[in-house]
């Protein structure tokens, strides 16, 4: 994290201090950083935040359909590894190699669990929660309603939501 303000943001009869910041981990999204005049006992800061916004919309991702998977041939693929692995006197080895062995059993699951590529139907990001995401159409659907019926009541409705 770097602190961006080097200019005293609050000022009394003796003193000057810093005590507004801006603190970034990412100096060069900041610009026009500039401490402006007094508001009350304290200085205002202005700065710009330039950081492009991911579009959502044309976001693919692989999804496991474990549904369908073929677990029986993956118990099958883990009972040989286990076989395997402790047959060759895994404490000769490193913990890394032990390691790297075990990952390299693990990618039996990919072989036995299709996928599918999906894409994102709306413009919402991913990360959003489906509890976020219900809100949103709960209030946007309250405002319809409230817009459309000019109710006193739906007003008071969307206003609360």
């Amino acid at each position: 994290m770097q602190q961006l303000v080097d200019d005293p943001t609050r000022y009394s009869l003796s003193s000057s201090n810093i005590l507004d910041l801006v603190a970034v981990s990412h100096p060069a999204l900041i610009s026009n950083l500039s401490v402006e005049r007094e508001f009350s006992d304290h200085c205002y800061i202005s700065f710009c935040f330039s950081k492009h916004l991911c579009d959502y919309s044309n976001v693919t991702r692989k999804v496991y359909l474990y549904g369908k998977g073929n677990f029986d041939a993956i118990r099958s693929d883990m009972h040989d590894f286990q076989s395997k692995f402790f047959a060759s006197l895994p404490e000769s080895r490193t913990v890394n190699d032990n390691w790297l062995s075990f990952k390299d059993a693990l990618s039996s699951i990919t072989k036995h669990v299709p996928t599918k590529l999906v894409k994102s139907s709306d413009k919402r990001p991913v990360w959003l929660p489906r509890s976020v995401r219900r809100s949103i159409k709960h209030r946007d659907v309250a405002a319809k309603l409230a817009k459309k019926s000019g109710l006193l009541i739906d007003r008071d409705k969307y206003r609360k939501l």
